[in-house]
């Protein structure tokens, strides 16, 4: 048959099981069904043939034994094969059981496709020759019945009648020519074959009857037999008993005359016609039953080093007495006894005496009482006195017609060490739980935790105090509900979707019960599953309104001296300048003047700074947008820095301004970007330098930007010095630095600007061979104007 003539059905009550093994086989060219049960998969049976069964040996309503049962495999041509869970020996007796009903083998889970595919080809080889097997027998059956009421009714008629024993003859040959056995007569005293019929000359493989003919049957057999006797001699052996005893049946291994052999059943009977005696042989290939009964063999092997290898200790005792009948070496390890020890012996010798219940222990008690499989756990005891704890799988099984009770003991010690090792750390979490949570509760920063979907797990005191919610009313809760009403949620909710923010960007103010304002720091941080995962978010609060009182203090202070400084500075600088242009001045005051122009001008610079430094520094400024002339806001800039430069006879260079100069920004914080680097530059470089300008427009992804490029050849910086110049209030520290004065702020101010503007800085420099910024500025798109 071709493979897809063979219907297999495939029974598992796991559907990945199921649909794993129907594709495999489906693509080896199987025709494939499967059932999700033991009961479905026997009505099925009942309604459709199939060649193959392949069975899980566990399944809800019906298991596979009761189904292998049902199917009565041995007394049909169909075959099964069991899946199993696993090998261990809660499962040998099932195995054992279902080989025992007819199954062909079996195989445990995960399923090995290579091999399974091998045993489902034997199977089904299999199956083909227990149904030619059946055929045979059954024809030979119906011959030699018909043989014998012919040969007794020819013997009969014999004696009035030679007619008829001519007429018996003749059928004689038909029945003879036409069986579908292999059968075929030897005459002494050659022993020779005779005669053959065509199923004999198909078995040996011989061209005609003629051929076959031409040998003996030492000459269609193997040097030797299996029991390494010389073929020759033992044929002779076998002749010489059926022609004493008139028949002989014996087992036989042929040769057929390709050179393969095969074992066979051979019956020899002494055949008397017309005073000549004879030999009818009839051979039967039993290579069939000699497969099934080596694999019976391998199995019963592999069951038993099962047993005895098993890491849980078995023992098998008579059901009523409780008597131990067997045992594998992992048991009498555990007690530390010999085998011989235990067999024979009451299974009370297993257990500590107070266990006993009269002369059976009470768990071999609850295992005679019930059929299916009882787990319970107990103490075994060694030969030493030593109490194991186990755990005592048992069940009632039934073996040659008397019952037995099979106990399996898994050793749970350690399972024992580790859930008291569970329970101790369990009290020692709960009490660290019940710490941490009075903690939380009384600490004075405020915790709130929430979930992935913004609802409220936890919240202790302080945060209940400074968000105005209450934890009891509101646990469980969505957040946005429960903080709506409030003139804080939307600044709340904004900082928890951006994540964890930092400086002024994560304050927010709330209302006091007294009216007044208290600030809040907000933090952000993920709380973490077990595995990793993000589960939720932690809401910190930290009371900042000691801090924003004291920023908007010195925001004001700096504020007001700037502004009381600004005027009578410009009242020097207006003098300054209406001195210089009515040339009032000799020329012995020149020096002194331009050393007054460049002190009022770096005090200019300083009270500018100030004045930014307070807008920028603790506001929530963002920046405007407008039409800036980047040309007027270089200019401005120069001018501001004339007076010192000219003091050291700096050369400035502008090599590039952007086309027509005008960009769409924000003209103060570009402005103090320009002015700041330049002072920097002025104010850093040796007298006789050079400072060059160059500011160019590019595009970058599609976008305009401001690329400025300002380089001077002062004092330079240190790796140390660079990694600190965006710090407010920081100089460098050695005595050429601190020699050019200032208070620190030109650089913070730039990164404070270029935060707003979103742009980035960076800088080359090295000491003694000056410094070279870059910066790049992202521009707006000029709006349209209709």
């Amino acid at each position: 048959m071709e493979k897809k003539d063979y219907k297999i059905l495939v029974v598992d009550d796991e559907p990945q099981v199921c649909n794993l093994i129907a594709e495999a086989l489906s693509d080896k060219g199987y025709s494939v069904e499967t059932c999700g049960s033991g009961l479905k998969a026997w009505e099925k049976a009942e309604k459709e043939f199939f060649h193959l069964f392949i069975i899980d040996m566990m399944m809800p309503e019906m298991n596979g034994i009761t189904l292998l049962k049902k199917l009565d495999i041995r007394n049909n041509i169909y075959e099964a094969i069991m899946i199993t869970g696993n090998e261990d020996i809660e499962n040998i007796e099932n195995i054992k059981q279902s080989i025992q009903l007819g199954a062909f083998g079996y195989f445990n889970k995960p399923i090995q496709f290579v091999p399974l595919l091998l045993q489902i080809t034997q199977a089904l080889e299999v199956m083909d020759l227990k149904i030619e097997r059946d055929r045979y027998l059954h024809r030979l059956e119906e011959k030699e019945s018909a043989i014998k009421v012919m040969l007794e009714k020819e013997t009969r008629e014999h004696e009035t009648d030679k007619e008829s024993l001519r007429e018996s003859e003749n059928r004689y040959r038909i029945l003879f020519e036409c069986s579908h056995d292999a059968l075929m007569t030897l005459e002494g005293p050659s022993w020779k074959f005779t005669s053959g019929n065509p199923a004999c000359v198909e078995l040996f493989g011989a061209r005609d009857a003629a051929e076959f003919t031409s040998f003996g049957p030492w000459n269609l057999s193997p040097e030797r037999q299996p029991d390494g006797s010389p073929s020759d001699a033992k044929a002779a052996e076998m002749i010489g008993r059926a022609m004493i005893t008139g028949s002989h049946f014996f087992e036989w291994t042929h040769k057929k005359l390709t050179g393969e052999t095969f074992p066979a059943t051979v019956l020899l009977t002494r055949i008397v016609l017309e005073e000549k005696s004879f030999l009818l042989a009839t051979v039967r290939d039993i290579s069939l039953e000699t497969k099934a009964r080596e694999a019976l063999a391998e199995n019963e092997e592999r069951y038993r080093v099962l047993f005895e290898d098993a890491r849980d200790g078995i023992a098998l005792a008579d059901a009523q007495t409780g008597k131990i009948v067997n045992c594998n070496r992992a048991l009498y390890g555990l007690v530390e006894r010999e085998k011989n020890d235990l067999i024979g012996k009451h299974q009370s010798i297993l257990h500590p005496p107070q266990e006993l219940d009269q002369e059976l222990t009470k768990t071999f008690i609850k295992h005679q009482k019930s059929d299916a499989g009882l787990i319970l756990e107990e103490k075994l005891i060694s030969k030493s006195g030593k109490t194991i704890p186990v755990e005592i799988r048992g069940a009632r099984v039934r073996m040659k017609g008397h019952e037995y009770i099979l106990g399996i003991f898994r050793d749970i010690t350690e399972r024992k060490h580790a859930e008291e090792e569970h329970r101790v750390f369990q009290e020692v979490l709960e009490e660290k739980e019940r710490l941490m949570d009075g903690i939380f509760t009384n600490m004075q920063e405020g915790i709130l935790s929430i979930d992935n979907d913004y609802r409220i797990v936890y919240m202790n005191l302080c945060a209940q105090e400074i968000t105005g919610i209450s934890f009891g009313q509101y646990a469980g809760c969505d957040l946005l509900s429960a903080i709506d009403k409030f003139s804080y949620a939307s600044r709340l909710l904004e900082i928890i979707k951006a994540g964890s923010a930092t400086d002024s960007q994560s304050i927010i103010s709330i209302p006091a019960t007294s009216g007044n304002m208290t600030h809040y720091l907000v933090r952000i941080s993920d709380f973490l599953g077990v595995a990793g995962q993000v589960v939720g978010r932690i809401i910190n609060f930290i009371d900042q309104t000691s801090k924003v009182e004291a920023d908007r203090m010195h925001d004001f202070f700096i504020s007001s001296v700037a502004h009381e400084l600004r005027t009578p500075i410009t009242i020097i600088k207006n003098f300054l300048e209406i001195i210089r242009l009515k040339r009032m001045v000799t020329n012995d005051w020149t020096e002194i003047m331009a050393g007054l122009e460049s002190a009022s001008g770096r005090l200019i610079a300083l009270i500018y700074n100030f004045s930014m430094l307070s807008s920028l520094s603790h506001s929530q400024y963002t920046g405007e947008s407008r039409l800036v002339n980047i040309t007027d806001l270089v200019k401005k800039g120069l001018d501001l820095i004339q007076a010192e430069a000219e003091e050291k006879k700096l050369a400035i260079c502008v090599e590039s301004l952007p086309g027509n100069g005008r960009v769409y920004g924000d003209p103060g914080l570009l402005g103090l970007v320009i002015f700041c680097l330049l002072s920097n530059a002025v104010k850093f470089s040796f007298r006789n330098g050079e400072i060059t300008i160059s500011i160019q427009r590019q595009k970058q992804a599609g976008k305009d930007s401001l690329n400025i490029r300002i380089t001077d050849t002062g004092i330079g910086m240190s790796p140390e010095v660079q990694r600190n110049m965006f710090k407010g209030f920081r100089q460098g520290e050695n005595p050429l630095t601190r020699h050019y004065g200032g208070v620190g702020v030109g650089l913070y101010l730039v990164k404070r600007a270029l935060n707003i503007l979103y742009g980035n800085i960076s800088v080359e420099s090295e000491e003694g061979k000056g410094s070279k910024f870059m910066l790049n500025i992202p521009l707006e798109e000029v709006p349209c104007t209709k």
